[in-house]
């Protein structure tokens, strides 16, 4: 072999088995007598050198038997050295084993320790492989030791580096994971002496895979970070995603979930790059893992069931079984059991046909048992906990041993045997903070906060409950989008709900309004934040105190009254804090509120919006009754605070709802006295009061404070007005038509403020966009989609008039990238105020339109009429334009289009999110 280094060769350096670094070749014998042995000897180098193994073995037999004749010692060794080798990489080990030790004899008798320590070291790598030494660890390591105090005698670094590689794999082989990872870091120190990334990366790998299963996943993300940067300098781009696969799985278990999805994400592009279809399967598996444990279940059961297409396509029998619990997980939290119960006996019963009762079988029993508790049959669920606890202990998986606990705790809480649902829940707790998992402790917290509650030890329960949001918190902070703050946020709700519960029982409403304040809209807020000057001291974006909301409220001088819905005791807690900064509390029972039955206050809003739509008998909403759902919300949401309002029509309340309540349409709840809202109050709504601050210190950009109505031209004011619809939305599941009041709208409007609309086939994107950044008002006209459109995680869109293959929709999700200066945007279109109801608030068009900038945005709630809207609109702007702030010309121009369309379907179904500012001077 010589100094040739063949292509071979490369590969056997890159998968790290050779026990030497260069190759240093056969020393063949000077004394040689027979010059054809040579010659044969050469050309078996040639073949082997050229991957024909069959024919390299066969001319060094040849030599062999020449040197062996002659009884040339040194040139028999060199043969069966080279035989050894060669019949090694055809897999036949039991004849590498026999060439090998042959050769070492030899060199043995020449005092060749250079040799030997090679020889020593090709041994333990065949006694590795071959079925025949199968459980001889100590030859393996025997061996190895022996090639290894060679090398250190000779100054070998290189046959140092695999001695002590090997010799971390036998010991990782025995579960000696602390052996293992001893060689594994002494191999990465040679490699680093020897300066060769190759081997250095095979270390760090080794070293990473020992950290994951001793579950020390932060020194593991630490090292395979490491791994991932000599990939990307060596241009190993297959292993480049086998790489980012693992970090995505150390940052999983460290509850770095946003951290964990842009690892498998980037995994998941490169394998699918380089069709490594194993990566592809495993990162479609921790995406869906991670999507789970931020809340995004529909997401995690995607990516689920592509990661299973793929295990079915390799025929990977224990991954199956693995994705069919993780699907029975996501069908059960989707409030789907049936489905849920097919795939965990699905999983068991691939389990019991490979005959594992390890994790897998485990999870399943785990899923079923989970499943039973719902159904209220404690017994059998406590049976399937205790036998999931045992094979996770006899697994030593410390993680799902702490989670069947909590199961365990759960069963007990349900029988109300309190002390013992603790005792499991605080050894859950214990086993959390020893693995150092956090999301295992927030939730063991949590569930001693509850049981505690149910005792009614509600002074105990605070410090738990506190500790528990404490440790949420930690994980939402390493969340770096905004859609996935939101959907985690939302998996901890009932955290916040209890610790105001905690609060309210202990008579400290104004400490429970903190909490209620800090369990809502925070990723909206950070949005909003990134539109004021990083530098700007006067934002503080940990939640609002005290004295912060009463300068907030001060500051506006209006009203604010904020809801919480406490679902697990089924009662309402509301806040009324004056102008002057006072803060005020109220409670309903929603389980017994005269003359009302018991209240399902989601059913009770859906029942009002269908009954304002029409679907419903209109005489319904004629008469202040218990069967009109109007008068049931007036009763729920604003009859117990009544006399906390101002009593002047004209002064504003600010409405800062929860869940189902952002969809309640305030401006027409009806009183005993058959007054609608809108006759006593002008109402406004935001998602929270930290929101509301922030919009405060939102200085718009566009000059002019109080402009009159015609100070700008078409570059100030931007209307749009019934574009021309694409044909996918004329047609099903859309259904659009055309809007000709909507048009109607936008040209009297522009009238009015002297700007030139954009109408009909003139209403595309590109058309638009130029004005979009500077624009004072924005003012749209069209329709909005919602129920039938998502794109991107965040759900709504406007329609314009397409451009080629662009159907002319204008996403949330690119709305939401923009940034602009308006002081009010108009969404005149069909359901541009609602969507996805969040603890975050309402994620939609609203949203995406204060995010890119707007100060005050006014959607519909509803599938607002044609004509109607249009003289509503009409009538608002005729209001700007008199000097009256947007809340104030809103509610007038309610008044306005009630006297001519009395129904609250033409009329209510507008709100204004965000500060209510006078835009006009008249």
């Amino acid at each position: 072999m010589g100094s040739k280094t063949s292509r071979f060769w490369q590969r056997l350096i890159a998968i790290g088995l050779l026990w030497s670094g260069l190759w240093m070749g056969p020393t063949a014998s000077q004394t040689m007598p027979n010059s054809d042995a040579r010659t044969l000897y050469k050309a078996g180098v040639e073949q082997f050198n050229q991957e024909q193994l069959p024919a390299a073995i066969e001319l060094w037999q040849k030599a062999l038997a020449i040197f062996e004749q002659n009884g040339d010692r040194r040139g028999m060794g060199d043969c069966l050295y080279e035989l050894g080798f060669a019949y090694y990489w055809l897999g036949e080990y039991d004849q590498a084993i026999s060439n090998y030790q042959k050769s070492l004899l030899i060199a043995e008798e020449f005092a060749d320790v250079q040799r030997q320590g090679t020889l020593w070291g090709y041994l333990a790598d065949a006694y590795f492989y071959a079925p025949a030494y199968a459980g001889r660890q100590d030859l393996i390591i025997s061996a190895a030791e022996k090639s290894l105090t060679l090398a250190e005698a000779s100054g070998d670094y290189l046959r140092q580096w695999f001695s002590h590689h090997r010799l971390g794999e036998v010991h990782n082989g025995l579960g000696n994971y602390a052996q293992a990872l001893h060689h594994y870091q002494l191999a990465l120190a040679v490699a680093e002496i020897l300066q060769d990334p190759s081997l250095q990366r095979l270390a760090l790998a080794s070293v990473g895979l020992i950290h994951i299963r001793q579950e020390n996943y932060r020194p593991a993300l630490e090292i395979w970070q490491r791994e991932y940067g000599l990939r990307q300098q060596l241009g190993e781009t297959e292993g480049a995603a086998e790489s980012l696969q693992l970090l995505g799985f150390a940052a999983y278990w460290l509850n770095d979930y946003g951290q964990a999805i842009h690892y498998y994400q980037k995994s998941l592009e490169l394998a699918r790059a380089t069709e490594q279809r194993k990566t592809e399967q495993l990162s479609l598996a921790g995406l869906g893992d991670a999507y789970y444990y931020v809340g995004d279940y529909a997401q995690a059961q995607q990516f689920h069931r592509d990661s299973l297409t793929i295990a079915e396509e390799l025929e990977d029998w224990e991954v199956m079984a693995t994705l069919y619990n993780a699907l029975g997980t996501d069908y059960y939290t989707l409030e789907q059991p049936q489905e849920a119960i097919a795939y965990y006996e699905k999983s068991l019963d691939l389990a019991q046909k490979l005959q594992s009762r390890g994790n897998t079988f485990a999870n399943a029993l785990s899923g079923l048992g989970q499943i039973y508790l719902t159904q209220n049959q404690p017994s059998q669920a406590l049976d399937y906990f205790h036998q999931s606890l045992e094979v996770y202990r006899a697994m030593g998986n410390r993680y799902n041993e702490g989670a069947a606990l909590s199961n365990i705790g759960h069963v007990y809480l349900q029988q109300k045997r309190y002390d013992q649902a603790i005792a499991n829940f605080q050894r859950r707790l214990a086993i959390s903070e020893e693995i150092e998992e956090i999301h295992g402790q927030a939730q063991a917290l949590g569930e001693i906060g509850l049981t505690l509650i149910l005792q009614k030890k509600y002074a105990e329960a605070e410090a738990p409950l506190r500790t528990s949001l404490a440790l949420s918190e930690s994980i939402r902070d390493k969340l770096k989008e905004d859609q996935l703050k939101v959907s985690f946020f939302d998996t901890q709700a009932s955290v916040y709900r209890l610790l105001q519960l905690v609060l309210i029982k202990q008579n400290r409403v104004e400490r429970a309004l903190e909490i209620a304040e800090r369990g809502r809209a925070r990723a909206f807020a950070e949005l909003l934040a990134q539109q004021l000057d990083p530098q700007d001291r006067r934002i503080n974006l940990e939640s609002p105190d005290l004295e912060t909301i009463r300068a907030t409220v001060q500051r506006e001088q209006t009203t604010v009254v904020q809801y919480s819905l406490i679902d697990e005791v089924n009662q309402l807690y509301i806040w009324v804090i004056q102008p002057d900064g006072k803060i005020q509390f109220r409670q309903t029972d929603l389980g017994g509120l005269e003359p009302l039955p018991q209240v399902n206050i989601g059913q009770t809003v859906t029942l009002a919006q269908r009954a304002i739509a029409g679907q419903r008998p209109q005489a319904l909403l004629a008469n202040p009754t218990p069967h009109n759902p109007l008068w049931q919300l007036e009763q729920i949401l604003i009859e117990p605070i009544a006399e906390l309002l101002p009593q002047d029509p004209n002064q504003a309340v600010i409405f800062i709802p929860q869940g189902p309540l952002f969809s309640v349409p305030f401006p027409a709840l009806t009183n005993d006295r058959g007054e609608a809202l809108i006759d006593r109050h002008i109402p406004r709504t935001m998602p929270s009061l930290q929101v509301l601050a922030l919009t405060q210190q939102l200085e718009t950009k566009v000059p002019g404070q109080g402009d009159s109505p015609n100070s700008k031209g078409r570059n100030s004011d931007l209307i749009v007005g019934n574009p021309i619809l694409a044909d996918s939305l004329q047609q099903s599941p859309y259904g659009l038509g055309n809007l000709p009041h909507a048009e109607a709208e936008a040209v009297a409007i522009g009238q009015l403020l002297q700007t030139k609309p954009w109408l009909g086939k003139e209403a595309t994107l590109t058309a638009i966009m130029p004005q979009v950044p500077e624009a004072r008002v924005i003012h749209l006209a069209t329709h909005g989609l919602l129920d039938n459109f998502r794109q991107g995680g965040l759900p709504g869109a406007i329609a314009l008039t397409p451009e080629g293959e662009n159907n002319g929709l204008w996403t949330a999700n690119d709305i939401v990238q923009l940034d602009i200066q308006a002081k009010l945007v108009v969404l005149s279109a069909c359901d541009t105020g609602r969507g996805k109801i969040t603890g975050d608030g309402v994620l939609g068009l609203s949203r995406a339109w204060l995010t890119a900038g707007a100060k005050s945005v006014l959607v519909s709630l509803w599938s607002v009429p044609d004509e109607p809207t249009a003289l509503l609109m009409t009538n608002f702007y005729q209001n700007l334009a008199k000097g009256e702030n947007s809340a104030t010309a809103l509610r007038d121009a309610m008044v306005t289009v009630r006297q001519k369309y009395p129904r609250p379907v033409n009329w209510a179904g507008f709100t204004v999110m965000g500060v209510s500012e006078t835009l006009f001077v008249p």
